[in-house]
């Protein structure tokens, strides 16, 4: 017997939808990565770099 007391009615739904979530997740292949990572990552370093090109000059 479990020293924890059941868990209240109302997470079953939720506890039942992560389980499906899960089931669901592990069932399909992990998503390539697609050009917009890509372009998303080279836009960010280029803004960081202005970022820290602008700080540097003044």
């Amino acid at each position: 017997m479990s020293d924890f007391p059941p868990p209240p009615p109302w997470t079953a739904g939720f506890r039942a939808q992560q389980a499906a979530k899960k089931a669901e997740t592990e069932q399909t292949s992990p998503p390539r990565k697609s050009r917009g990572d890509k372009w998303e990552w080279l836009i960010l370093v280029a803004l960081l770099a202005l970022v820290v090109g602008v700080l540097v000059l003044k």
